[in-house]
């Protein structure tokens, strides 16, 4: 169940980062976006590397530990979550 539910949030962070597809191939995890700078916002501090390949990929190959599917799977939740917080936080104390 907790799987299910990470997988419905990261797709729900996923669309507001401008980000399309995220697929899985060794040793990489492929991004297909629509917005590379949103997206890249959203990733940034992912564990391992992250590089544009142009304007509409980018590929992060994290540690191999991080690519198994479900570990995989929450990492990336985690951390478009944690950015959204981080937005949110930003855009309350501007507004105060």
């Amino acid at each position: 169940m907790l799987v299910l539910i990470a997988l419905t949030e990261l797709r729900i962070l996923a669309g507001l980062y401008g980000i399309d597809s995220i697929i899985k191939k060794d040793p990489d995890v492929v991004i297909t976006v629509n917005d590379v700078s949103k997206a890249q916002q959203a990733l940034a501090g992912a564990p391992g590397t992250l590089r544009v390949v142009d304007e509409q990929t980018i590929y992060l190959r994290m540690p191999p530990t991080f690519l198994e599917s479900e570990t995989c799977l929450l990492v990336l939740r985690n951390l478009m979550k944690r950015r959204m917080t981080d937005n949110q936080r930003r855009a309350t104390l501007g507004t105060a």
